[in-house]
């Protein structure tokens, strides 16, 4: 186990303390080598916990000293902190080790079954790009010539992120980044703004050409754009199974996306054509005399002024041949190299064979049959794919463990315990400086408590944020869909109503969910989404519904029909793409629709009635199937969800072995942890002990707003101490979006550390956290974390929900004031490092959103209370928002527009800027 609960006290003295051994031990320093003395006393658990660490080994934990150490070696030498190994209930020495660098110069090479030198090959490329109208002619024309490998920049572009550069042929590609992708944005204003018309409509053309391999999800596409932010888009994505889609986009709702069929070509011309009343999309083989073929049409926004165009490519470096994990490992060891080079000043070399000079240390990466030979005695065949394996032979360092991800994991285990680094966020990582750095014996096998370990939203989205993180990354499913409107499609519904839910009248489980409520929703559909193409279809359904009262929003799981339907939808999605499926876990999913919605047939509600719970009749079903999944391949879990009327556990029934449930907490209060609310914790407990396999979906954010303050800082690592108590098996977090998210890089490196080891300290991350990203800020912005916690909690009924409106209910203006007053002491003692500063100002960006939001009925309470308002100019604040108006990406989750472009116009139509004198 980690010896993660640390501190270093001034004289060089480290003091462990974490759930299980307990140690203290004393550190002394010369300029080559750190010696370790130690006295250690072991207190033994009875037993482990189900997939709790297969052996509990030595790890160095990076610490920084107090600032007033004065010892500029214990300043250096004191980010590592060495642990013990315990195996089999013994203790086990630290003495030994090697140095890997000495003065700045490396003493040992790093020996990796891949070469990491060579540049991957190109990405996609878009070229030939046209914007027309039969009035206005050629509104642009890129042919995107210039001098190869020179910014398009130089052609009048705005590049935004990443390098688009101009590649052979007249085309434009992106280049590779640090995130194991190519991503570039490029965006170019039209010399002369052009409204749509029916007259007049808006013509797009262009060439794209998809990255060789389809090895991980993709998006390339172009874009135009009107100066509020609306937008039409056009391109090609790559899915997880490696298929082609059209990716299209249009305002104000997104229509459903469309395979590109298998006889199209290596390069596409795409075109889209822009009206007010209808935007419509097209495509045929490049360079082949085709008629345009159409994708699909969608309702237009009326006339609208189109700006800019914008060209945009996400698309992966794993996406150019080489296999997947290959390439992770292949970035992995660049990021080894990278980081030791810059901790010691020295210059490590990556060979692919070990060095004739066997004086030569070795830092050897993979899972290779050298590595095997030098530890025979692990069963290498029984590692799990997340399982680490760090360990010293001789001079030789061991980096690796299962397959796919546990030799990627290593890597930045090491990185991060044994030499002390940091990952904050995309941007901000924290090096030490180590020109002498030597390792102890190492002997560590590590099993993540959860196999399953997501955090969603901005701050995890990229493969280096979920490596660094060491979260799950690289999966073959979705981490959480409602499959069942693809493996009973509401066409059937035309022609097998009774396949479909029975609804009531009845309120039952509240009025929202009734018949005619759910009839008054297909006819405000009808009457106010005037741009869908399924509207005669809603108006089928209607008649069908008046005459059978049934509805397409949920399954009939007691009607046979369907349940075979069902079946056989689900095993064909098995059976089309076997080698999806080899890697563990895999889960195939059988997940009810959104909403409450549920069939109330006799049938149905017997057995409701008899379990107490809907939940029965969804194990019924995907018992069934999992049964036949099993005799196909066992490996493969089929996964249910436990949501909403599905939430508590059936009194009898039990879920198969090779059934997944997936509990999703969307009902409790997420003020506190989850173990606080009874009927929530027992359906958690009860769901663990009758299921041999249990993940939860849980949420950190407002959904509503994610830029407001959300102050549940300390839920997800006391939720997670509580999973691991119960014997949860997965995890995952849906947190926010946007840039400004509140605290959104904190909640992240919080959770994502819980989730590897939930035996840690939430509080003693987030002081971490805090004092490495906001520097000398740190303190300062801990009280304001301690401040919001402790006022949320003022009121003892306050229900802190996933989608609230505002901070009304719970902040008060007193609350604010003292909260602005932290943050200005925080913004006051990094005053002079322009990159702590900014991290300070957009923490306070929370803050300021919650206050703005509330400025009128803020302004009544301090006329009535007699105070001073005490806050800034509302009109300055905004025209200090207003440069990020269009690169905030989004504030809430949907409906669109959900940039944060719309919540700027609304404050800025508020409190309009001052008159310039």
């Amino acid at each position: 186990m980690s010896f993660y609960n640390t501190r270093m006290g001034c004289d060089g003295t480290v003091h462990y303390g974490y759930m299980t051994p307990q140690v203290r031990g004393r550190l002394f320093f010369r300029p080559s080598l750190v010696v370790l003395t130690m006295t250690v006393r072991e207190i033994m658990r009875p037993r482990l916990p189900r997939n709790q660490i297969i052996s509990i080994v030595p790890s160095i934990r990076a610490s920084l000293c107090n600032q007033d150490c004065g010892d500029p070696a214990v300043g250096l030498i004191g980010r590592v902190l060495i642990g013990l190994a315990l195996l089999g209930g013994t203790t086990a020495s630290a003495a030994g080790g090697f140095e890997l660098a000495r003065d700045g110069q490396s003493l040992a090479v790093i020996v990796s079954p891949h070469p990491v030198s060579t540049a991957p090959p190109g990405a996609s490329s878009i070229a030939d790009l046209t914007i027309s109208s039969p009035k206005a002619g050629i509104l642009l024309h890129e042919n995107f010539e210039g001098t190869a490998g020179t910014s398009i920049d130089t052609l009048g572009w705005k590049t935004t992120k990443g390098t688009n550069v101009i590649g052979h042929g007249g085309t434009v590609h992106a280049l590779p980044g640090r995130e194991n992708e190519f991503a570039a944005t490029s965006e170019k204003v039209l010399a002369v703004g052009h409204t749509v018309t029916e007259e007049d409509p808006l013509s797009v053309t262009f060439v794209v050409k998809p990255p060789v391999a389809r090895q991980e999800e993709a998006w390339m596409y172009v874009r135009v754009h009107t100066a509020e932010g609306k937008r039409w888009t056009h391109g090609v994505g790559i899915r997880p199974n490696g298929k082609l889609i059209f990716a299209v986009a249009a305002e104000p709702n997104d229509p459903d996306r469309v395979e590109v069929p298998a006889e199209a070509g290596r390069a596409l011309d795409l075109k889209m054509l822009l009206g007010p009343k209808h935007v419509r999309w097209f495509w045929r083989t490049h360079g082949k005399d085709e008629d345009w073929q159409p994708i699909t049409s969608w309702g237009g926004d009326g006339e609208v002024t189109i700006s800019g165009v914008r060209i945009s490519s996400n698309n992966h470096i794993s996406n150019t041949g080489e296999s997947l994990a290959t390439r992770r490992i292949i970035t992995a060891t660049r990021d080894l190299r990278r980081v030791l080079d810059e901790a010691t000043g020295a210059s490590f070399e990556v060979v692919t064979e070990p060095p004739a000079d066997r004086a030569v240390k070795q830092i050897l990466v993979g899972n290779t049959p050298a590595i095997r030979q030098l530890v025979p005695d692990i069963d290498w065949g029984s590692l799990e794919p997340d399982d680490v394996v760090i360990r010293t032979a001789g001079d030789n360092l061991i980096l690796s463990g299962g397959e796919p991800r546990g030799i990627v994991y290593a890597i930045y285990t090491f990185l991060q315990d044994v030499v002390g680094c940091r990952w904050w966020t995309a941007g901000a990582e924290q090096i030490p400086r180590v020109p002498d750095l030597a390792v102890p014996t190492l002997d560590m096998r590590y099993h993540p408590r959860f196999e399953f370990r997501v955090v969603t939203g901005l701050q995890a989205a990229s493969f280096e944020a979920r490596a660094w993180h060491r979260l799950s990354f690289d999966l073959t499913f979705d981490t959480g869909t409602h499959s069942i409107t693809k493996q009973l499609p509401k066409k059937l519904f035309l022609e097998h109503p009774e396949w479909f839910m029975y609804c009531l009248d009845d309120g039952f489980p509240n009025k929202k969910y009734n018949f005619q409520a759910t009839l008054r929703g297909f006819e405000r559909t009808i009457r106010t989404e005037t741009e869908r193409n399924d509207l005669d279809f809603f108006r089928e359904v209607i008649k069908i519904a008046k005459r059978t009262q049934r509805i397409p929003q949920q399954p009939c799981l007691n009607s046979e029909g369907a349940r075979r339907t069902i079946t056989r939808n689900a095993l064909a999605e098995l059976d089309a793409n076997p080698d999806a499926w080899r890697t563990r876990p895999s889960v195939l999913w059988v997940t009810q629709n959104d909403g409450r919605y549920l069939c109330r047939c006799e049938k149905c509600a017997a057995v409701q009635s008899e379990e107490g719970s809907d939940s029965a009749n969804w194990v019924r079903l995907v018992n069934g199937i999992a049964a036949e999944v099993e005799k196909r391949n066992p490996n493969v879990l089929v996964g249910m969800f436990a949501y909403l009327h599905t939430e508590a556990p059936p009194r009898k029934i039990k879920p198969r072995k090779n059934v997944l449930v997936y509990t999703a907490l969307l009902q409790n209060n997420k003020r506190d942890s989850v173990s606080h609310y009874q009927s929530h914790a027992d359906n958690i407990r009860k769901w663990s002990e009758i299921s041999n396999h249990f993940w939860v979906w849980d949420y950190d954010t407002n959904f509503r707003n994610y830029f407001q303050p959300h102050p549940n800082y300390y839920v997800n690592g006391e939720s997670l101490k509580f999973f691991r108590d119960v014997g949860l098996d997965g995890v995952m977090v849906q947190s926010s979006r946007g840039v400004a998210a509140d605290l959104a890089a904190m909640r992240t490196w919080v959770t994502a550390q819980m989730m590897w080891n939930p035996d840690r300290d939430p509080r003693e991350l987030m002081v971490e956290f805090t004092n490495g990203y906001y520097g000398a800020a740190g303190p300062w912005i801990v009280r304001y974390i301690d401040l919001l916690h402790e006022v949320v909690h003022r009121k003892a009924d306050y229900w802190l929900g996933c989608y609230r409106d505002d901070t009304t209910g719970w902040l008060e203006l007193e609350d604010i004031h003292a909260a602005i007053d932290l943050l200005n002491e925080a913004a006051h003692v990094v005053k002079d490092d322009p990159v702590l500063a900014n991290r300070v100002w957009m923490a306070r960006r929370a803050i300021d959103f919650a206050w703005l939001d509330r400025y009128d009925e803020l302004t009544n309470t301090a006329r009535e209370q007699g105070i001073d308002l005490g806050l800034p100019d509302p009109a300055m604040v905004i025209d200090s928002l207003a440069p990020h108006r269009n690169h905030w990406g989004n504030f809430r989750e949907g409906p669109r527009p959900a940039d944060f472009y719309a919540y700027f116009d609304k404050l800025r139509e508020r409190f309009p800027a001052k008159q310039q004198p």
